[in-house]
């Protein structure tokens, strides 16, 4: 594990990263000085400013945040140093005390993360005008927050894939309030998985359907039933089962709705879409996204609708035809796990009416090919036959 250290001062700032330096003329520890940045274990970008502050630090539950203080210079002998880690979800939102207190020559602190902070500050004062403090800091990470590469395309696999849902599948982006475009599939999250994988994912996103317009759209189901060789269909549905259910006279129902000819009830609804796709091809893998909706930053934000129990429901219909031997699978997306992804700050500011542009949605491919091919290796037995799926 490196380990990096830094030098501050009334005079100058030395950076020491490995055997190279970086070395910033300021005036006082008061005077923004200009951005060094350097990787921290290849990981997070530290940003030096004023006042003896470390900004531009990630920090993931579990990590291991590790201050030492190095040395100490132009001081009295009583002064202490005072060393405050505090985090924040994002900068505009409340920070929380990570840790504070006096920090004393040669003493280290070792701090374990109990939930993630996308912001953290590190601040370091000194008691008197013109000390220097030479710090080293730590970060460690568990080998699960670091595997990348190896096991994140595993859905590669699949070489032919239909993917079927809304708005967010058919890549909507709106950027003002006079430019809108609902079906974009060159830009949208779809094609990207296409890029990502190197296989061919086919887009049948329809923006603004519900999980029954969708199956009576002519650019619907009628469509997809003509695709002949596919591996596996993605299904995306709900979020305008939610977002307009008063308007259209629809509801959550129950899971006796299953088999009924209720096109009010979105357990029936979307079991009979199921279904569907089954008789089309027995043999595909049928996955079943939940909603990643986040507090606020979504068309169906779960501070103001119950998305929880639409998820509930897209779980019971995977786990009622699973019962029955389809090959159906519940990517949930909305997993404590996985939605970590979707509150990524770096995926939320490209959040804008409703939807994301394709900065976005490219984001989603990376972040959906991911928890795909984590869920594969997790049921591996389950997919092992993918190569006997025909794709002609």
């Amino acid at each position: 594990m490196d380990v990096k250290s830094f030098t501050l001062s009334s005079g100058n700032v030395v950076l020491n990263v490995k055997d190279e330096q970086a070395r910033t003329d300021i005036s006082d520890l008061s005077t923004v000085v200009s951005e060094i940045k350097t990787r921290i274990d290849g990981f997070d970008e530290y940003t030096l400013e004023s006042g003896s502050t470390l900004d531009g630090v990630s920090l993931k539950s579990k990590d291991v945040l590790t201050v030492e203080f190095v040395s100490v210079s132009g001081r009295d002998d009583d002064d202490i140093p005072a060393l405050v880690v505090y985090g924040a979800e994002s900068r505009q939102s409340n920070y929380t005390s990570i840790f504070s207190g006096g920090v004393a020559l040669n003493e280290t602190k070792k701090v374990t993360l109990s939930q993630s902070f996308p912001v953290v500050i590190i601040s370091c004062w000194p008691t008197k005008s013109g000390t220097v403090l030479t710090l080293r800091i730590k970060i460690e990470r568990k080998e699960e927050n670091v595997s990348i590469g190896i096991t994140d395309r595993v859905a590669s696999i699949l070489k032919k894939v239909v993917c079927i849902g809304d708005s967010y599948t058919a890549g909507y982006i709106q950027i003002d309030d006079n430019h809108s475009y609902s079906q974009n599939p060159d830009w949208s999250w779809v094609y990207y998985a296409g890029l990502i994988t190197r296989q061919n994912w086919l887009n049948y996103g329809i923006s603004g359907a519900t999980s029954i317009s969708w199956q009576k759209n002519s650019g619907g189901l009628v469509q997809v039933q003509q695709v002949t060789g596919v591996q596996a269909y993605v299904v995306g549905l709900g979020i305008n089962d939610i977002l307009n259910r008063d308007s259209l006279g629809l509801k959550l129902g129950t899971v006796d709705d299953i088999g009924t000819t209720d096109e009010t009830s979105f357990y029936r609804n979307m079991a009979k879409l199921v279904e569907e796709l089954h008789t089309i091809n027995s043999s595909a893998k049928i996955l079943v996204n939940t909603i990643p909706a986040t507090a606020t930053n979504h068309a169906i934000p779960t501070s103001q609708y119950d998305v929880a129990s639409y998820n509930v429901a897209l779980r019971t219909i995977v786990s009622h035809y699973k019962g029955l031997g389809y090959p159906i699978h519940c990517i949930d997306l909305a997993s404590s796990d996985n939605m970590k992804y979707y509150e990524n700050p770096d995926v939320l500011q490209d959040y804008k009416y409703l939807h994301y542009t394709m900065i976005g949605y490219q984001m989603f491919a990376e972040i959906y090919i991911k928890i795909l091919s984590r869920y594969i290796l997790d049921n591996i037995r389950d997919f092992q036959d993918v190569f006997l799926i025909p794709t002609a």
